[in-house]
């Protein structure tokens, strides 16, 4: 069993539906420290965390942070402070950055080795309910590379993006680093151009997964959301390999698998993914 130790960090606001799924995922995955900062939450998601940390006392730790009102995605939100003060609560090797809408695999532990690189994994896109996930042929978002397991380093920090507010980067003794890359192999070298100018070491983990959900149930829409909901969008019959169904965008086609592609990620989805009826 590894002895390093994994502390992960989430954001929640109004996430009462999610979290029990992410708590299991977290949990199966033997995260040393599991660490959340509530926005405010009014919909029961806040006192849900405190069963879970009452019940789990030695990983769960609850922060409380009331965010302004409308602050989602703008520059009163302060997204970046707000994950400095979970890296900044964390006492983990590694700080696994993971929204409550994404799950990890739960074997990812046998992968890490402790090191002064930070890790840079996929990054899987699912469209819809449960199954559809962005695949080889995609061609917005595959295959999609993050860093999301950051060396718990006090030059390391989590520093605001620029348009809008909107998320966040990480920095490098002050030097924004480049977050991530996708399929072009120019995006990909300039990447390491970049971070490794300001000294960033890093790993690319093919093994690692982070599953990003965009929330499952599209008839709850987000209201802290600004992007347009993806019900917005027309679903479409794709002639591909995969059989799936393909989502228009931002004018950019998104091919989905169909659930019978890969049976052994569906039932990892419905496990760690089903909202609470």
């Amino acid at each position: 069993m590894s002895t390093i130790k994994i502390s992960s960090n989430t954001l929640v606001l109004n996430e009462v539906k999610y979290i029990d799924g992410l708590v299991r995922n977290l949990l199966d995955a033997q995260i040393d420290e599991i660490l959340f900062l509530d926005g405010g939450s009014t919909d029961g998601t806040y006192e849900l965390l405190l069963d879970y940390e009452k019940k789990y006392p030695d990983k769960v730790i609850v922060i409380r942070w009331k965010q302004p009102d409308n602050s989602m995605f703008k520059d009163a939100f302060r997204e970046s402070v707000r994950r400095n003060v979970l890296k900044d609560a964390s006492n983990g090797d590694y700080i696994l950055v993971i929204d409550a809408d994404e799950r990890i695999n739960i074997d990812f532990k046998q992968y890490i080795t402790l090191s002064e690189a930070s890790y840079v994994v996929p990054w899987r896109q699912f469209w819809g309910n449960r199954i559809r996930v962005n695949t080889q042929d995609d061609p917005a978002w595959y295959p999609g590379y993050r860093i999301r397991f950051m060396r718990n380093v006090p030059d390391l920090r989590f520093q605001q993006y620029a348009n809008m507010g909107i998320h966040y980067n990480m920095a490098k003794k002050g030097h924004r680093l480049v977050f991530g890359f996708n399929k072009s192999p120019v995006f990909k070298t300039l990447f390491a151009l970049y971070n490794r100018l300001w000294g960033f070491s890093y790993k690319i983990c093919d093994k690692i997964v982070i599953y990003h959900l965009h929330y499952s149930d599209l008839n709850q829409f987000k209201i802290n959301d600004l992007r347009k909901t993806e019900k917005e969008y027309e679903i479409i019959s794709v002639n591909s390999p995969h059989e799936g169904v393909s989502y228009f965008l931002s004018k950019k086609q998104v091919c989905c698998l169909n659930s019978d592609i890969q049976p052994e990620l569906k039932e990892f989805i419905i496990k760690y993914y089903m909202p609470i009826i």
